[in-house]
C-alpha cells in the first residue's frame, strides 16, 4: 500500500526539456473560438469523439465564432513564442471529494492533456469546446498540457464543473456554474517546452511529487514500516481481537494503528477488538504524519450451520430417512461447538388410494398427485387415469428430484347405483338446468360428493347434496367443460363417478 509521510527534504526534478519559452497571460479580447460551439461528452475516447449533447450556441456564455462572450473560448490562456514546437505546462488541481465532475478542454493545435501521468486527450483543437466527465478521487491530481505553437500565439484552456450535464448546458454564465477549477487562475504560470507525458526525473532516494509545488520536483519522506502477523482461527462465540500485540508485534514502537473495513481506510472497523466475521480487513500505522495500511485475514469458524435437504423415499442422509428437523452438536477442527440443523424432506411415495369397486357403465379416476413423469400400466403418460372397467391398474411416477415410485390398486365388479345423474348442465341463469341436479341423491343425505377439474383439483365438496351445485367456485364460475366427479353413498357401497359438462 502506498505511504504518505511527511517531507523531509525537496530538490528540484529534472524535466523531459529545459528553458522557459513564456508565461500564461490571459485570453480575453483574443480572436480565440470554437467553430462548432460546445459539446457536452458522457463517454469519449482519447481523440475526443463519441455521442454528445450540443449546447444551444445561441447562449451568451457559449458564443463561438470570434464572438465576444465570456465563455471558455475567449477566457483561454495563451502563450508567445515557438515556431513551430511543442510546448507545455503543469499545474496541481485540489479536488474535494470523490466524485463524477464534468471537465472542459480546448487547445489550439493537437492539444494533450494528462491526469496523473495518465493520457486523457490527445489531437485536441479549438474546432469546438469540448465538456468531459470524468471521475475523479479527492486530493490533489496533477493535470499537464501541451499544445503546438506555429508562431504568435498558442492557446489552451481547462476547467472543472460539479454542475450535472442540463446545468451546464443552460448555463448563461460563471454564476450559473460551480468552478471548481479554471487554468484563468494560473495567469503568470510559467510555460516549457515539452509533452506532458514525458517522464521527469529524480535523484536516487528521491520520490517524484507532484504537487508539493507549481511543478514537479522530488521529495524525500520519512519512512515507516508495518509488518502484520495474521491471527489463528477463532469461534465464532470468541471472535478475533485485532487489537492484540501479536498481531503487530515487530513494528517500531511509536506506531498508533486503526482498524478499517477496506484498503483505502475509510470505512472504520467497528470493534476491532472482537472481529466475529471471516474476512479481509486493513490496519493502518501512523508515526508523525506517516501512514501506511495493510491487510490482514481473518478466520472464523461459525458456530451454527443449517441444511436444508429433500431426499428419495428409501434413502438416508446424514443417517436420517424419514421427514423432520434434526439437530447434531459437533466439534469443528478450530475446537469449537457447532450446531448443525438438518431440515430433511423426504419425498412421498405415489398413492392410488384403497381397492375398490366399480360399476357397470361408470368410472372411477385415478389421480397419483403433481409429478414429473407418469407410466401408466398401459404405457399411457396423462397425469390422472379413467378406469372403465374392473381390473389391476399400476402407474410408475417420476418426481422433480427425480425420486421415483409405484402403486397399483385393484377395481372389482360391485354392485351398481341405479340412479340417473345428468352429464350436462347450464349454470347461465336463465332458470333452465342452470344446477347440476340429481333427485336420487335425496335418498342418501350422507352421501360425499366431490368434483374435480381435468388436472386434478378439487373444485367442489358437500356432504349431503341438498342444494345442487351451481357450477361455482368460491363464489364464481367456473370455465366451461368436462369435470370429473366422484359420489361416496355409503360406507359400505362402492363409490360413483363419471362425467359432467358445464356449457356457458
Amino acid at each position: 500500500m502506498a505511504q504518505t509521510c511527511n517531507v523531509i527534504n525537496s530538490v528540484p526534478a529534472t524535466p523531459p526539456k529545459s528553458g522557459t519559452l513564456a508565461v500564461l497571460v490571459a485570453g480575453e479580447g483574443s480572436n480565440y473560438y470554437a467553430e462548432n460551439g460546445s459539446r457536452i461528452y458522457d463517454i469519449y475516447d482519447s481523440t475526443g469523439a463519441g455521442p454528445y449533447i450540443q449546447i444551444d450556441t445561441e447562449l451568451f456564455f457559449w458564443k463561438y465564432h470570434n464572438q465576444s462572450a465570456q465563455g471558455p473560448m475567449n477566457r483561454c490562456d495563451v502563450w508567445e513564442d515557438g515556431n513551430p514546437i511543442r510546448v507545455g505546462f503543469s499545474v496541481c488541481v485540489n479536488i474535494p471529494e470523490d466524485k463524477t465532475y464534468y471537465m472542459g478542454f480546448g487547445a489550439d493545435n493537437s492539444g494533450i492533456l494528462t491526469i496523473d501521468g495518465k493520457l486523457i486527450l490527445q489531437n485536441m483543437s479549438f474546432e469546438y469546446w469540448g465538456i468531459y466527465r470524468h471521475t475523479f478521487t479527492k486530493g490533489k491530481h496533477l493535470v499537464e498540457f501541451a499544445d503546438i505553437n506555429f508562431g504568435g500565439q498558442a492557446a489552451v484552456a481547462f476547467e472543472i464543473y460539479d454542475n450535472t450535464a442540463a446545468q451546464i448546458a443552460t448555463a448563461n454564465g460563471y454564476a450559473d456554474l460551480n468552478l471548481i477549477y479554471t487554468t484563468h487562475q494560473e495567469i503568470g504560470l510559467h510555460v516549457e517546452e515539452g509533452s506532458p507525458d514525458s517522464s521527469y526525473s529524480c535523484p536516487v532516494g528521491f520520490i517524484l511529487d507532484y504537487c508539493a509545488s507549481s511543478i514537479p520536483v522530488c521529495s524525500q519522506f520519512v519512512p515507516i514500516t508495518l509488518n502484520l502477523n495474521n491471527p489463528a482461527p477463532a469461534c465464532l462465540t470468541a471472535g478475533v481481537d485485532l487489537t492484540a500485540p501479536a498481531i503487530t508485534a515487530g513494528n517500531p514502537s511509536g506506531l498508533t494503528y486503526t482498524y478499517w473495513k477496506d484498503s483505502e481506510a475509510t470505512i472504520p472497523l467497528p470493534n476491532p477488538q472482537q472481529v466475529t466475521e471471516s474476512g479481509t480487513y486493513y490496519i493502518e500505522g501512523t508515526f508523525n504524519q506517516c501512514n501506511l495500511v495493510k491487510p490482514v485475514q481473518v478466520v472464523v469458524n461459525s458456530a451454527n450451520t443449517l441444511i436444508q435437504k429433500q431426499i428419495c423415499a428409501g434413502e438416508s442422509f446424514m443417517g436420517y430417512s424419514k421427514t423432520g428437523i434434526y439437530a447434531d452438536t459437533l466439534k469443528t477442527s478450530g475446537g469449537c461447538d457447532s450446531l448443525v440443523t438438518l431440515n430433511l424432506t423426504v419425498s412421498p411415495k405415489v398413492n392410488l388410494g384403497p381397492d375398490r369397486a366399480i360399476c357397470a357403465g361408470d368410472t372411477i379416476l385415478l389421480n397419483p398427485g403433481r409429478y414429473s413423469q407418469y407410466l401408466w400400466q398401459d404405457n399411457s403418460t396423462n397425469p390422472q387415469y379413467v378406469v372403465t372397467a374392473a381390473g389391476t391398474y399400476s402407474v410408475r411416477v417420476v418426481d422433480t428430484l427425480g425420486c421415483t415410485s409405484a402403486d397399483t390398486v385393484v377395481i372389482s365388479p360391485g354392485s351398481c347405483f341405479a340412479g340417473k345423474i345428468p352429464n350436462t348442465f347450464t349454470p347461465n341463469g336463465d332458470g333452465i338446468n342452470d344446477t347440476w341436479k340429481i333427485a336420487v341423491l335425496a335418498s342418501y343425505p350422507q352421501c360425499l360428493v366431490m368434483i374435480y377439474n381435468r388436472w386434478g383439483q378439487e373444485v367442489y365438496k358437500s356432504t349431503g347434496y341438498a342444494i345442487p351445485w351451481d357450477g361455482k367456485l368460491n363464489g364464481k364460475n367456473l370455465p366451461g367443460g368436462t369435470y370429473y366427479y366422484m359420489i361416496e353413498l355409503t360406507s359400505n357401497a362402492p363409490p360413483v363417478s363419471g362425467f359432467v359438462t358445464i356449457i356457458h
